[in-house]
């Protein structure tokens, strides 16, 4: 069945509207007429089922005849943080860390990251990645969208982590394995990976986030 993100839905409607961007996909790609099955889901873990009512020049209505159970969701919050990487590099991370269940992607300007960026200059992309991160959970049929956003700081990315187990995707580590510590990690909150840009960590970065 197809899905669309509709943001404002909520449990108890009885028909709901889709313009813009679903609204396009739902007519001029997947040509769905009058009966055609539906989902809805609102990117915060709400997903509705139904069938195309009306379709009209610059809208559709979706008759709401359920809800549908989506457990996809992992009970760990998994939050990937990483140095901005050049060009389209950002998209593909987004696209496959949405695949992998993650709740949040946030980049930031590493000591290595070329080149550095500011919020002004990311700005415009974020909500291109947003878009990117939705057109993801649509076809892994995730119940949450991710956020995805951007600071010129790893220290502004990292507020309101508190009690997260912490791991550093460092090149330089040989001793210390992922499995291993996951093994002997409480992770009652969550997770934080903490990534680099393309020539990863300086080796100051690591021994701040060390201590």
């Amino acid at each position: 069945m197809r899905r669309f993100y509709a943001p404002d839905i909520t449990a108890d409607i009885k028909t709901a509207e889709l313009r813009g961007d679903e609204f396009f996909h739902l007519k001029k790609v997947l040509r769905l007429k009058k009966g055609g099955q539906a989902r809805l889901f609102n990117g915060k873990g709400l997903e509705l089922i139904g069938s195309v009512g009306v379709v009209n020049k610059d809208f559709a209505v979706i008759e709401i005849t359920g809800r549908a159970e989506n457990n996809t969701e992992s009970p760990v919050d998994v939050l990937l943080i990483l140095g901005i990487v050049k060009g389209s590099k950002p998209e593909f991370v987004i696209q496959k860390a949405t695949e992998l269940g993650v709740r949040k992607v946030g980049f930031y300007n590493a000591k290595r990251s070329v080149p550095n960026a500011s919020v002004e200059k990311v700005k415009e992309k974020l909500s291109r990645w947003q878009k990117v991160a939705i057109s993801a959970v649509k076809q892994c049929g995730r119940a949450i969208v991710p956020d995805v956003c951007f600071e010129e700081s790893l220290t502004a990315l990292l507020v309101g982590t508190d009690g997260f187990t912490k791991l550093i995707l460092w090149e330089g580590e040989a001793n210390v394995a992922i499995k291993e510590v996951l093994k002997n990690a409480a992770c009652k909150k969550g997770v934080v990976l903490l990534a680099g840009p393309e020539g990863g960590f300086d080796e100051g970065e690591v021994a701040d986030r060390k201590s």
